[in-house]
């Protein structure tokens, strides 16, 4: 297990630095974004670390390593919770860079955010990091990534929604209904997280068949 999470962080230190690096950006260009009540680049920003799993699932398939892989003495556990692992990597980290985003935009424009801006932050990152995942990577594990695209074209359009809809009903909003946007966000993350590992023991489940 510790081995296969070791290939899968260095194939993502090496394959996806563009996502790394945009994602960067991202954050950076938020800390002046939020003073307008723009929540677009940490929700998209969250949304690309979100990829990585399935990225690297497909290099996996590209490089016949899903192949090699079965001749190898590992459990469908150890091969599905590695990428799962790596997806809550990413999320922690974009939740970590979300925060620091959110804090370093209070200290510069303090007075003009909302309240809760680093609370809000840190969720909004991790929901959109992990809420894909709860259904493509089930989806890769049991059948391919060609029939799987197309939930991830699915994904890519409702989160496009939601986006749109956060930062449309997020703005100019009195103090006490920020108070309560901020736990409502805080609780979804929540939820997304639990749903992330029941997602986890399905895509266990659902492995196995995909072998034969």
């Amino acid at each position: 297990m510790k081995g296969l999470l070791y290939k899968d962080l260095c194939q993502a230190k090496r394959s996806c630095r563009f996502i790394g690096v945009a994602v960067l950006i991202m954050m950076g260009i938020s800390v002046f974004a939020m003073k307008s009540g723009s929540w677009f680049m940490v929700l998209y920003a969250g949304m690309l670390t979100g990829t990585i799993p399935m990225s690297l699932l497909t290099l996996d398939t590209t490089s016949g390593w899903c192949v090699y892989q079965r001749t190898l003495p590992l459990s469908a556990e150890q091969i599905v919770g590695c990428k799962y692992l790596v997806g809550l990597c990413m999320a922690g980290i974009a939740g970590l860079l979300a925060g620091g985003s959110g804090l370093l935009a209070w200290v510069v424009n303090g007075a003009d955010l909302p309240q809760g801006i680093v609370i809000q932050s840190v969720a909004l990152a991790v929901l959109m990091s992990l809420a894909g995942n709860i259904v493509l990577l089930p989806l890769t594990f049991r059948f391919d990534q060609n029939k799987a695209r197309v939930a991830y074209i699915l994904f890519i359009c409702a989160m496009a929604g939601f986006m749109g809809v956060f930062m449309g009903s997020s703005q100019d909003l009195p103090a006490a209904t920020q108070s309560l946007v901020t736990t409502a966000v805080a609780v979804a993350a929540v939820v997304v997280l639990a749903l992330y590992l029941l997602s986890w023991r399905v895509a266990v489940a659902l492995y196995p068949r995909h072998e034969k």
